[in-house]
Formats: C-alpha cells, sequence, structure tokens
C-alpha cells in the first residue's frame, strides 16, 4: 500500500470541501457539503464532492476530476447553489 504526502498530492474531495464550507456565500443557505449523501433526507440542502478520475495509466501525473452535486428542495434552488459551488471552485488559486 502506498502512501502519500498530501501536501505534494491533497485529497482534491477534501480540498473542495472544506474550501466550499468555508463559503460565506454558500453559508447563507445552511447546507451541507460532504462526500456521499449518509444522513440526507429531503427536503435537507446538500452538496456532495465526489471523485471521478485520477491517476493515468502510464503517466506520472494526476488528472483528478470530481463531480459536484446539489441536492435542494427545487430545481431553481438547486441551481442557485450550484452556481454559487461552481464560481467558488473557479475561484481557486491557480485553477485552470
Amino acid at each position: 500500500m502506498a502512501t502519500y504526502n498530501y501536501e505534494i498530492m491533497p485529497d482534491e474531495t477534501l480540498v473542495l470541501i472544506e474550501y466550499l464550507e468555508a463559503s460565506d456565500r454558500l453559508a447563507q443557505y445552511a447546507l451541507t457539503i460532504a462526500e456521499d449523501l449518509k444522513g440526507w433526507h429531503a427536503p435537507e440542502k446538500w452538496i456532495t464532492v465526489q471523485a471521478t478520475g485520477g491517476r493515468l495509466e502510464g503517466v506520472r501525473t494526476a488528472n483528478p476530476r470530481v463531480d459536484v452535486n446539489v441536492y435542494a428542495p427545487s430545481k431553481p434552488l438547486a441551481k442557485r447553489i450550484a452556481l454559487i459551488a461552481i464560481a467558488e471552485i473557479r475561484s481557486i488559486k491557480n485553477f485552470i
């Protein structure tokens, strides 16, 4: 089993969860941000951040990709929260 230096290769889902939890813009919606939906009950507002990609075979680099899903009582509210979450993620330093 490999050990990782998370200062060099952090867990992208945990980094995004912590970043979104620190967002003042998202705080107004009183939502939960987690890796999964354990404990979720409709109509609670949640954001899930889940890894969908990672290391590329034969290449000594990683290509982390994540899904950010929003759950809310209505589609318009979920869309509003999702747009804010996307804006927050794009504001991360060195976002490409």
